[in-house]
């Protein structure tokens, strides 16, 4: 998976009345190369064939299961992907 990402932020000035503001370009690039097998499959026992869908999240918490607010998430822009494709490219660009 590989991302790059480019974010602006703005930090408000402490005084109202003052309309000065910080800003800051921040661009990251996050790679993990991650290999799926049949003990991967979400409900034991499931044949790990056929095709698959690749959806990425980066969660705060380590469940699993549970989409939670702030979560950032990308998928395979090619979804649905064959079971054994290589180098699966996914853009983590999406915050929940």
């Amino acid at each position: 998976m590989a991302g790059n990402r480019t974010r602006i932020c703005g930090i408000p000035s402490p005084k109202r009345e003052d309309s000065r503001h910080a800003a800051a370009k921040l661009t990251f690039q996050l790679y993990v190369r991650v290999s799926l097998d049949q003990q991967n499959v979400m409900m034991q026992g499931t044949p790990f064939i056929g095709k698959i869908n690749i959806v990425v999240r980066l969660a705060k918490d380590d469940t699993l299961m549970t989409r939670r607010a702030g979560d950032f998430t990308g998928e395979d822009k090619k979804n649905p992907a064959e079971v054994g494709t290589k180098n699966i490219d996914v853009v983590i660009d999406t915050i929940l």
